[in-house]
């Protein structure tokens, strides 16, 4: 497990020692709990349920006839109240099922097939599963995993690499993972690699949690799995990308516009593998995640296994928030999260953190003119020139950044936090990006 290093990237704070510690434990079932039926990348879920009709805890409620989509289910057993567009974490209104809950105990997970047997299973029905169970990426993107578990040919996956990097500021969720369930991690990796047929598996652990590195090394050993081994890699944001894993610990670099396919990887969540594991082993599906509560404005900081429906603000409520101290509530982490404005919005599968910042820690500043120092240039991962990006999209020129390399850039926010002249460098990106979108659409 020696350490590999990488030459880009930034240092933020890293705020994680709040909750790095803190034991995972189950968040309050609210009132009402509000499903969207779009939780993932691809085509949004049509409802399965009318109102009135009860449902039991993993139901499927939502599901459509595409190949990128993933169905959503009850995480609890109640009644359906209603079906309408709620406030979603996108920052667009979701067609969603609102649901009572019944006065009932969640029920403890029941084995349907050991690992071994898992593993003998047939790939084409270990992707079944996952799609039936609506699994995710939980890093964040959400892409459907059924559909990363089948490569199109010729293209064969020879590596697959989980990631543990979890680089962002604040979030503990996928630390408390390893640490907490690191067999279980173990085993939905080794779905995966059956599944796909891959040789060998690397777990990729940034050197902050090594107690994580260590947990996931001993699961290894235990197993006696001679195909996989744990990689510590250096903390340095974001290490956790995935075109930037995987050049970190294979030594293979995704070309422009490829996938992880084309160089024979793949990358998974370490939740996303666990989620896989229980949906093979006790068919669950993807009805409850990890949450990071944390931030200045938190008195009580916490790492939360929360239902998805969940609204934001029971799980804020529950950790002792402030809401006098708070400046921003953000989704996710502090540089590539969303902020809200609405409380209201739901836990969803790819919703790794709440966090409630104060004005402190925003470090909130005027824009000057840029000077030209190039400290975003050395801070992007993808070796591009984020402030000419930013000064063509500003300018409407959003075609000749796209042959700069405006499509390559993933929005990991370095640029705009070592920026000097704090440019809102991700900002102008986002803008070119989407009058490109705009233009091909008409």
């Amino acid at each position: 497990m020696h350490l590999m290093h990488a030459s880009w990237g930034i240092h933020p704070r890293p705020g994680k020692d709040t909750t790095a510690g803190l034991a995972t434990r189950r968040a309050p079932i609210p009132e009402r709990l509000v499903i969207p039926l779009s939780q993932h990348t691809g085509v949004p879920c049509k409802p399965l349920v009318k109102p009135k009709q009860e449902v039991v805890r993993g139901e499927m409620i939502g599901d459509v006839d595409a190949l990128i989509t993933a169905p959503v289910h009850a995480s609890i057993a109640g009644t359906v109240e209603k079906i309408e567009p709620r406030p979603h974490s996108s920052g667009a209104f979701s067609p969603s099922v609102v649901l009572t809950p019944r006065d009932s105990p969640l029920p403890a997970a029941t084995a349907v097939r050991s690992i071994d047997v898992g593993l003998a299973l047939p790939p084409d029905e270990i992707r079944s599963i996952a799609r039936s169970a609506g699994i995710v990426g939980m890093g964040g993107a959400g892409f459907p995993t059924h559909v990363k578990l089948s490569p199109p040919p010729p293209k064969k996956v020879e590596v697959c690499v989980l990631n543990g990097a979890e680089c962002e500021p604040f979030l503990t969720a996928d630390h408390r993972i390893m640490l907490e369930r690191s067999a279980e991690v173990l085993d939905g990796m080794r779905l995966i690699m059956h599944a796909l047929g891959a040789a060998s598996g690397i777990i990729g652990v940034e050197d902050n949690k090594l107690d994580a590195a260590h947990a996931m090394a001993a699961a290894v050993e235990r197993a006696g799995e001679r195909a996989i081994r744990v990689q510590i890699v250096h903390t340095r944001y974001p290490q956790g990308a995935e075109k930037t894993l995987i050049q970190t610990l294979t030594g293979r670099e995704v070309p422009s516009g490829g996938l992880p396919a084309d160089v024979g990887v793949l990358v998974s969540n370490v939740g996303t593998a666990a989620a896989v594991r229980d949906a093979v082993c006790d068919g669950t599906p993807l009805i409850e995640r990890v949450v990071t509560v944390a931030g200045g404005a938190v008195g009580k900081p916490a790492n939360l296994l929360a239902l998805v429906g969940t609204p934001i603000r029971v799980l804020l409520d529950e950790c002792g928030w402030m809401p006098g101290r708070t400046q921003r509530v953000i989704l996710g982490g502090p540089l590539m999260g969303a902020a809200i404005h609405d409380l209201d919005i739901p836990v969803t599968k790819t919703t790794s953190g709440i966090l409630a910042l104060t004005n402190d820690e925003l470090h909130a500043s005027a824009e000057y003119p840029c000077i030209g120092c190039g400290r975003c240039v050395q801070a992007c991962p993808m070796h591009l020139v984020p402030s000419t990006l930013a000064k063509l999209c500003k300018l409407g020129r959003e075609a000749k950044a796209k042959d700069a390399g405006l499509l390559d850039c993933f929005e990991c926010g370095s640029c705009a936090y070592g920026c000097p002249a704090k440019i809102p460098l991700v900002h102008w990106l986002r803008v070119g990006k989407a009058s490109l979108r705009r233009n091909k659409a008409a």
